[in-house]
């Protein structure tokens, strides 16, 4: 998911009208459950064992059995990514504005 981060958002600004223009975007179908949060609720999965020996998930659709798996809470709570990488793109974006007027200025 962060690496469609990069191939999904137009990070180079585009000129529309008289303003300048970029997207921050992820294609990945699950990003949005990830930054705004989700129910979690048990669910069967068939083919999924704790191994006996290691004590670690395996997976194996061939195998009888399963397991109930979910979360202690019912609700997952969202990373807020978007507005965390929209905070730190517009800090960005301030401080080369600001760098360039220092600049010019001179």
């Amino acid at each position: 998911m962060k690496q469609s981060w990069a191939t999904s958002s137009e990070i180079e600004p585009q000129k529309r009208g008289d303003d300048y223009v970029n997207y921050l975007a992820n294609n990945e179908d699950y990003s949005s459950y990830v930054n705004d949060g989700h129910r979690m609720d048990k669910h069967f999965v068939p083919g999924l064992i704790i191994n006996p020996y290691s004590g670690m998930l395996e997976y194996n659709p061939g195998k009888q059995g399963g397991i109930v798996v979910g979360t202690k809470t019912a609700y997952v709570p969202g990373l807020h990514m978007v507005d965390k990488g929209k905070e730190a793109y517009e800090k960005t974006v301030r401080e080369g504005l600001e760098d360039f007027v220092k600049e010019v200025g001179k």
